[in-house]
């Protein structure tokens, strides 16, 4: 089953809206990556989708999309600069929190639209979808531990939130092959908030290409 018209229009609302925001090489948060933000995700989305059928592709691919939405607001990335600060509203609420309002927004925009009227006979229901979607936002942290206030609930979430956790890791990674101190032939220092030293990984998977011949269609 396809998604409802809304989430496509919420889709193309919120690239739109970013569009000339940011700068043109967002900065490396030191938890979840977002020099290619959402990119790598929605490539390891499409592959477990592909090996997991049952699965809502489109759903999974807009949660991988939206699930971090909330830090455009949290980290007022600056357009011309590469820092990463922080803001009052993302003190006091984060991404999160930020990320559902921001949803919420555009489903009450976009549903006051006229073509509106024609999506609201569409299976799934436009409301269930947007509930599934704010789900995958809510608990793509996987912990109430981590900030997530709920746990995931549904197969689509629990594939995001290790998806998430696969491509923060991975980016972790490089980011201490490009910058740590080598302390011996092949091993390099620990870089925050990896939890150990680590090791350069089998020459056949390095360098990392991910849009390479070898690049999932």
């Amino acid at each position: 089953m396809r998604p409802p018209r809304w989430m496509k229009s919420a889709l193309d609302s919120l690239c739109t809206g970013i569009t000339g925001a940011l700068p043109s090489r967002p900065p490396i948060s030191t938890v979840s990556p977002t020099s290619r933000p959402g990119a790598g995700m929605m490539r390891t989305a499409s592959a477990v989708c592909q090996a997991n059928p049952e699965l809502n592709r489109d759903l999974l691919l807009a949660g991988c999309l939206f699930h971090d939405c909330g830090k455009l607001w949290e980290n007022c990335y600056p357009k011309e600069d590469f820092t990463m600060p922080y803001s009052e509203a993302g003190e006091l609420l984060g991404h999160i929190p930020l990320g559902i309002e921001l949803v919420n927004n555009l489903w009450k925009r976009i549903m006051s639209l006229p073509e509106a009227d024609s999506w609201k006979t569409l299976d799934p229901p436009s409301p269930d979808v947007r509930m599934h979607l704010l789900h995958l936002i809510a608990s793509h942290h996987g912990e109430l531990a981590f900030g997530s206030p709920v746990f995931p609930k549904t197969p689509e979430a629990v594939a995001l939130h290790y998806i998430d956790n696969l491509d923060a890791k991975l980016e972790m990674f490089r980011g201490a092959y490009e910058t740590s101190e080598a302390l011996a032939p092949r091993v390099l220092q620990r870089k925050a908030p990896l939890p150990a030293n680590v090791v350069l990984p089998l020459p056949s998977v390095l360098p990392l290409e991910p849009d390479g011949e070898d690049a999932l269609p």
